[in-house]
């Protein structure tokens, strides 16, 4: 008895729809996230979010960034109350397939998210309220370093400092890439790597495959930057309503 198996134009005939549709899919993916990056880099960004400290609550509203970062899923990692520094540890951003992830504030972003894997970082800066960073100019004179001992090498005590103080939010926004990653054209499956014969092994000693992929900030989250400054001033509002 002979059988007759579908002939391979036939298959590819019948997959060739599914195909063109999962690759027009991507298309568009891909033109939304490039568009949206244009428009981001053709634009200055904006001052970060900055909010304002009434005398004598510089105290609860370190504590009350720690809270707010913390329920915002980036847990602080370094926390100066002398120097008034404190930094979040990095949070993967949620893509267009975790419906239940709001930290998007476009279709845009969730679609960036989703092509490529990125993370925001916070970080919040108190300073006083006349602060402003020097110009990154090029002066004819290079001074060098402040001396050690000398008054221009004073630190500021944010603790004892008593003039008006303000807080300042910044997130940024990283993406993961793997150096000497070749990737397929057509399928994930047909993506290889560059050796470098000087890398360390990409597996360890039980054979578990080591990530290797290295992040680079690329753009600022101002959105997100006004979003965990709403979240700071009620919590700042309670905690009055509370103490009164």
């Amino acid at each position: 008895m002979i059988t007759h198996g579908a002939h391979p134009d036939d298959r590819s005939a019948r997959t060739r729809p599914l195909r063109v549709m999962v690759r027009s899919f991507l298309g568009v993916l891909g033109l939304a996230w490039l568009l949206s990056v244009g428009v981001g880099c053709a634009s200055t960004p904006p001052p970060p979010a900055t909010l304002s400290l009434e005398p004598g609550r510089y105290d609860s509203c370190f504590d009350a960034a720690l809270l707010v970062a913390r329920e915002q899923g980036m847990p602080a990692v370094l926390r100066d109350r002398a120097g008034g520094i404190v930094e979040t540890a990095p949070r993967i951003a949620g893509s267009i397939f975790e419906p239940w992830r709001v930290d998007n504030a476009s279709l845009a972003e969730g679609l960036g998210n989703t092509i490529s894997l990125q993370r925001r970082r916070a970080r919040f800066e108190f300073v006083p309220a006349d602060f402003h960073p020097p110009s990154a100019g090029d002066p004819d004179r290079l001074d060098g370093p402040p001396l050690p001992g000398s008054r221009a090498d004073d630190l500021l005590d944010i603790q004892s400092y008593q003039g008006p103080l303000e807080v300042r939010i910044w997130v940024y926004v990283e993406r993961a890439f793997t150096p000497g990653v070749r990737t397929g054209t057509w399928t994930r499956s047909q993506t290889t790597f560059a050796r470098d014969t000087l890398a360390p092994s990409r597996t360890d000693d039980d054979g578990v495959v080591v990530d290797f992929s290295k992040w680079t900030p690329v753009r600022r989250d101002s959105a997100y930057e006004q979003r965990i400054l709403d979240a700071l001033s009620r919590k700042l509002t309670a905690s009055s309503s509370t103490g009164s």
